[in-house]
């Protein structure tokens, strides 16, 4: 039997209503954008320059986390503002992961790719645990906002890199 770590995230909004959204776990986030648009990104992916495809959803992603972190500052956000920002950064990661495993027979012989997807694989799941419990530590000394920038940030630099 497969057991899931749930939490729930309470937010009051501007009327004072009270919404609680329950279960959003790391297995969940934006499953509704990835089984819409990991095929078409797919296809996608072998018509246009995976480079300037990944970059581009790399961009995306810092906007959508950058917007996050902006709409909690302003005290904008709502569980409506929550759950499309999980669909735009779950859109994101749809659009990005097709193109990246397209592109390693690119950057690594054929002697190596096996060893390339597992090691990819790997680094996938293991983020999926270590960067939600990051997250979580952060969380005890700064606001989830200024989680939501660093993320942000992060994706900055992933770019960054990318350009040069």
């Amino acid at each position: 039997m497969r057991r899931r770590a749930r939490y729930r995230c309470d937010l009051d909004d501007e009327r004072g209503e009270h919404f609680a959204i329950v279960p959003v776990s790391a297995g969940d986030r934006g499953l509704a954008s990835i089984l819409l648009f990991t095929l078409p990104a797919g296809a996608l992916a072998d018509m246009v320059d995976r480079k300037r495809m990944m970059f581009i959803m790399t961009v995306w992603l810092a906007i959508a986390a950058g917007g996050l972190a902006l709409t909690g500052w302003f005290h904008l956000i709502s569980p409506w503002i929550l759950m499309i920002a999980v669909f735009l950064i779950g859109t994101g990661f749809a659009v990005y992961s097709p193109a990246w495993a397209s592109i390693q027979p690119e950057i690594v012989s054929n002697d190596e790719l096996p060893s390339a997807a597992t090691l990819g694989g790997l680094q996938l799941n293991i983020s999926g645990i270590i960067g939600p419990a990051i997250g979580g530590v952060l969380l005890h000394f700064v606001s989830a906002n200024a989680v939501f920038a660093m993320n942000s940030l992060a994706f900055c630099c992933s770019f960054s890199q990318s350009i040069g």
